[in-house]
């Protein structure tokens, strides 16, 4: 890809090749002074260079996210898992897509390709239901002339989690109208019908939601599970044996009249879902009560390379995700809301702790905290947002060229590759125009299309590199732009 030009300086470096060898080693390695840009250049030539599954642990949902998006520019081999918010009341219910994000990126971790995925050290503390053959085995495969009794198709997607409505209009959801069934499956991005003639799928046609009607005839799809949890017999009959059991034990010692009434109320309400077969998926039921058939997060990082994205600071994410997770539990129990052992919602924080000590291949950390023996240090710095003062842009670029730097500005557009040379010109600073970067050198600036969420400073490779939304970015905030050249006047 364009942007191996820039990373080839990084990856052919002893300091790289000693990553790799570390990690190859099994020996734990931290990287220090890395920047956010720089560190997804890094995990991608890891990537690159080991074909194995990656996993970035980072401190937080929001700073998993930001990796995700910043590998992503280098490869679409990347997956972001967000975490099960662990609390004891239907948080997603008002956000399905959330929970259908993380069916699918559970399946993109659970197969056999290689892919790096982005998660928070909170993904750490659940429990799952999944293994590839689990998952898999689960989906409705259909094409068109398949034999496919008509009543077992509706069973079946039903058995998937897909609620029964009288219109599609959402993910998740199924319609059936005579011979004609209606789905919207949470893999695809549109909805579809499928026709049958007695017991033949005769059509499957794509259509829009809105205004029902078809949009084009396909070949086939692939329905898979809309609800995170699709329990068997033998784990709906524990889950209510259990449930049950420590329902009747708790509530035998309350006194307070209103807590027994809350639980009776509360709990004899889904203990009645549960025996009469109704899908439950909510995972604070679920989890604490089935962890004989559930697994830990560590389980599909097996034969995996483990990289934590600031140590320290996902250690502090993670006491106060038990903190607050605790407080909240003992309170709740407390006023009749839940029951003793949905404290097993969560698993041991020292356990968790051992595990990905013991894991842990590599830790990225902007600062060296722990002067441990195998450490490599870089150089970085991110390029301060100069908000439309492209005079001290041009100048910090005159700077780096005075140093010997080979200077990058990778643009979104080949008009903007264009317009950028033209501003550098008059403020006489020579550039070149390329397709490709792999003839780049130090002194010189190369202008080329691309595309950079942020720019940064690698002063271990002298590499400045900049987006153009450094440079181009403030004119959406101008309502009356001023010129370029006027800005030089003004500067002048």
């Amino acid at each position: 890809m364009k942007l191996d030009g820039i990373n080839n300086r990084i990856f052919n470096s002893d300091k790289f090749k000693n990553i790799l060898f570390s990690i190859e080693n099994n020996r734990k390695i931290d990287v220090c002074g890395l920047v956010r840009s720089t560190k997804a250049s890094v995990i991608y030539g890891i990537f690159k260079k080991i074909d194995k599954k990656i996993f970035v642990i980072s401190p937080s949902n929001y700073e998993a996210k930001d990796m995700h998006d910043n590998i992503k520019v280098y490869t679409n081999d990347c997956v972001y898992f967000q975490e099960r918010e662990n609390v004891f009341y239907n948080v997603e219910a008002f956000s399905s897509d959330l929970k259908f994000d993380r069916i699918i990126a559970m399946r993109e971790i659970c197969s056999n390709k290689s892919k790096i995925i982005c998660t928070s050290i909170e993904s750490l503390v659940s429990l799952y239901m999944g293994n590839t053959d689990r998952i898999t085995k689960l989906d409705v495969y259909i094409f068109k002339n398949m034999e496919y009794e008509f009543e077992k198709f509706i069973n079946d997607i039903f058995s998937l989690g897909y609620d029964r409505v009288s219109k599609v209009e959402q993910k998740g959801q199924y319609a059936v109208r005579g011979g004609i069934i209606d789905v919207f499956p949470i893999n695809y991005s549109c909805a579809y019908r499928i026709e049958f003639f007695g017991d033949m799928i005769e059509n499957i046609k794509s259509f829009n939601v809105t205004t029902q009607m078809s949009i084009e005839s396909v070949q086939n799809i692939n329905i898979i599970q809309c609800k995170e949890f699709i329990l068997n017999d033998e784990e709906k009959y524990k889950l209510y044996e259990n449930l049950e059991m420590d329902f009747k034990e708790h509530i035998s010692c309350i006194k307070d009249l209103e807590v027994d009434e809350k639980l009776g109320s509360k709990f004899n309400f889904i203990l009645d879902k549960l025996k009469e077969g109704n899908f439950y998926d909510e995972y604070n039921i679920i989890v604490p009560y089935l962890h004989k058939y559930l697994c830990e997060f560590f389980e599909f990082m097996n034969d995996s390379i483990v990289l934590v994205d600031e140590y320290k600071k996902c250690m502090e994410s993670l006491d106060s995700s038990y903190e607050r997770f605790i407080s909240n539990f003992d309170m709740l129990l407390l006023r009749g809301e839940v029951l003793p052992n949905q404290i097993n919602l969560l698993i041991n924080k020292e356990d968790l702790i051992l595990k990905l000590e013991k894991i842990n291949n590599l830790s990225f950390n902007l600062f060296n905290y722990y002067n441990k023996n195998n450490i490599i240090e870089f150089r970085t710095r991110n390029i301060v947002k100069m908000d439309g003062r492209i005079n001290v842009i041009l100048n910090e670029i005159k700077n780096k060229l005075s140093e010997d730097y080979c200077v990058i500005i990778l643009s979104s557009s080949e008009s903007r590759c264009k317009k950028l040379k033209e501003i550098l010109l008059e403020y006489e600073i020579e550039s070149t125009l390329c397709n490709e970067l792999d003839n780049i050198c130090n002194g010189k600036v190369f202008i080329s299309g691309g595309y950079l969420n942020e720019g940064y400073d690698f002063s271990d490779f002298n590499l400045y590199v900049l987006s153009d939304q450094e440079i181009f970015g403030y004119e959406k905030h101008n309502k009356h732009k001023k010129s370029f050249s006027s800005s030089k006047k003004r500067s002048n």
